[in-house]
C-alpha cells in the first residue's frame, strides 16, 4: 500500500518475524507483469492525488488517436 509509512510496514514485518513466519519483501523486478506492448503507468505517492482523472484523460486521448 502506498499510503502506509515505511516505519509501519517494518513494524508489522518485525511482528511477523518474531513469531517465526518466513516471508520476503519483493521489489518490482519480481512482482511486475511482463508486457509485450507499451504500458503507461499512472502513479502517485498518496491517495487523492488525481490518478483516476489522469487515467481517464489519457484513455480519452488514446481513443481519439485510435489506440
Amino acid at each position: 500500500y502506498s499510503d502506509i509509512a515505511h516505519v509501519d510496514v517494518m513494524h508489522k514485518a518485525s511482528i511477523v518475524n518474531a513469531v517465526g513466519a518466513d516471508f520476503r519483501l519483493m521489489g518490482g523486478n519480481q512482482t511486475a507483469v511482463k508486457s509485450k506492448v507499451p504500458v503507461i503507468a499512472i502513479c502517485a505517492v498518496r491517495t487523492g492525488s488525481g490518478k483516476s482523472q489522469t487515467t481517464r484523460a489519457i484513455a480519452t486521448i488514446l481513443r481519439a488517436k485510435g489506440r
